[in-house]
């Protein structure tokens, strides 16, 4: 893992074992992850939540990868996909769930579209998830717990999770 490069050049950040237990820890108490469960978050893989995402697989989770644009060839694709999959853990970022309710509030059969029954947790990361889009997320999906959840690359974990 590199440092994001903001106050100079990139530094590499060495982890032992530690960290895979503390993301363990991560994902099965705050998370609810379990075996046999399906986890997606839209990320790169240089993103530490690549490093987060593929950990899940010490929980006995199936990872979902994706390459792609998350709003082609409509901006419910990773919903679709979601679907598709059976994930049941969908992390994402703030901004792509405030463009999503902003592209259903200006068409509302989109909504239609967006199937997420099957999911059990919404963790959302990048920036703050504001007020309203919580409000969205929860008025069409009350049993999804949603966790606006924030870390740092240094520590290759969170500082604040969900509470399922």
């Amino acid at each position: 893992m590199f440092s994001s490069g903001t106050t100079g050049k990139p530094k590499c950040i060495v982890h032992k074992h530690g960290c895979l237990l503390q993301l363990m820890k991560e994902h099965q108490l705050h998370c609810d992850i379990r075996p046999g469960d399906k986890a997606f978050y839209y990320t790169t893989t240089a993103w530490m939540m690549w490093q987060w995402l593929t950990s899940m697989l010490a929980s006995e989770a199936t990872i979902l990868l994706y390459d792609g644009n998350p709003f082609y060839p409509t901006p419910a694709a990773l919903p679709k996909l979601c679907r598709k999959h059976g994930v049941t853990f969908f992390g994402i970022s703030a901004k792509y769930i405030d463009a999503v309710r902003k592209a259903v509030e200006r068409d509302p059969k989109l909504l239609s579209q967006l199937d997420m029954d099957q999911v059990k947790t919404i963790a959302s990361t990048g920036s703050p998830l504001v007020p309203e889009n919580f409000d969205f997320l929860y008025s069409h999906w009350p049993h999804i717990c949603v966790s606006s959840i924030s870390g740092g690359t240094d520590i290759v974990s969170t500082f604040m999770l969900g509470n399922p």
